[in-house]
């Protein structure tokens, strides 16, 4: 069957959002199923006009996938190099921004968030529709854009930089589900938390209060079961899962250095750890890498 451009646009879109939703019910090999669906679908159409930005977007696709998947060396076949170079590739260039960051080539990452960033304002302020956010809407898009690039900046030891990102990203975030308690405002919560746990490290200075105020926020948001109500065997289901037992992990912490709050915190970590379903790291090594990376989109720790 042969599409027009836009039609073959919507079908990429569609098969990015599929693959998005298995990503974050971490069902990866219907992922990866979705994915090699939509490469397939492009490759059947070199007579289309847009094939060419639509193979982009399906590598892309597929580059993401390696990225879940921990394989970073056969994720760089499905990137193309165009990417750095072009302002409305959406979730094509997120994903590219984030094997650069991953790859440690951290001005690259960033150019290529930022330009991700205004192409998706770009598209907002010009009130059009757009395909290549795939499972995003724009304002989503800005939103995932601006937090793992806010995550880069204080990577970089630039935290001015990355709380007016992570701050952007929540006000963003918040504005566009009209919502303080929806999912992604948590997971940009988690961020800002997050950034506040590294700073305090860096400098040596305490934030105690202030973390402890954001992840107590995102545990009501993600619905996690609070340690009163949970006996010590249980191991609650939780939507996204990653960020939810990174959260309460990183507040186990904060209650701990706490004299009278010891025996809450062990509890706390406890119930973080029988959260927390990553198959490549451990909660305590997400909580100390520098270089992992919350993705907003899928709601997953790359």
């Amino acid at each position: 069957m042969q599409y027009n451009a836009y039609n073959l646009g919507v079908r990429v879109a569609a098969l990015e959002t599929q693959a998005g939703l298995h990503l974050e019910l971490r069902q990866d090999d219907l992922a990866a199923v979705a994915a090699d669906k939509c490469m397939k679908v492009v490759e059947n159409q070199e007579q289309a006009r847009d094939y060419e930005a639509q193979f982009v977007r399906a590598k892309a696709l597929k580059g993401l996938i390696e990225l879940v998947n921990g394989n970073f060396d056969s994720a760089e076949d499905f990137f193309d190099k165009s990417l750095r170079e072009k302002f409305s590739d959406g979730t094509a260039g997120l994903s590219y921004a984030e094997f650069l960051h991953k790859k440690q080539d951290y001005p690259l990452a960033k150019e290529v968030y930022r330009n991700v960033v205004q192409g998706a304002i770009e598209v907002k302020n010009a009130g059009r529709p757009y395909l290549g956010a795939g499972n995003f809407s724009v304002d989503e898009l800005i939103v995932g854009s601006m937090c793992a690039l806010g995550q880069l900046e204080l990577l970089m030891g630039n935290s001015g930089n990355a709380e007016h990102y992570l701050t952007q990203a929540l006000s963003r975030a918040e504005e566009a589900y009209g919502d303080s308690k929806h999912p992604t405002v948590g997971v940009a919560l988690t961020s800002i938390a997050l950034m506040y746990r590294r700073k305090a490290i860096q400098d040596r200075s305490s934030t105690l209060l202030i973390q402890e105020g954001i992840y107590r926020k995102v545990i009501d948001i993600l619905k996690v079961p609070s340690v009163e109500s949970e006996s010590e065997d249980a191991a609650p289901l939780v939507d996204r899962s990653d960020i939810a037992a990174l959260a309460r992990g990183a507040y186990a912490e904060v209650l701990s250095v706490q004299e009278n709050r010891k025996d809450e915190g062990e509890k706390m970590k406890n119930l973080a750890e029988s959260i927390w379903q990553h198959r490549r790291m451990s909660l305590a090594d997400a909580l100390d890498s520098e270089t992992s990376i919350i993705d907003s989109r899928i709601s997953r720790i790359l």
